[in-house]
């Protein structure tokens, strides 16, 4: 079984406005696209790990393991 990825949102959304350049001198120019940027990368990886942890829980599912037995010996 694989192991659950975890992304630090905060950090992520950090490390994403760190090496992005912004080609403009106008201050608020480049506040608005490294917010803009920030919350897009911190939401991204908010959602991906809701997704992991829905995939991790769904593979642990008795329901699951169930369904899968059923669809290998063909009985629907």
């Amino acid at each position: 079984m694989k192991e659950k990825i975890d992304i630090d949102p905060k950090e992520f959304a950090y490390a994403v406005i760190g090496n992005y350049q912004v080609d403009s001198e106008d201050d608020e120019v480049v506040s608005k696209k490294k917010l803009s940027l920030y919350l897009t990368a911190y939401y991204l990886a908010d959602k991906f790990n809701q997704l992991e942890q829905d995939q991790f829980n769904l593979s642990k599912s008795n329901d699951l393991k169930k369904m899968l037995g059923m669809i290998g010996t063909n009985k629907y």
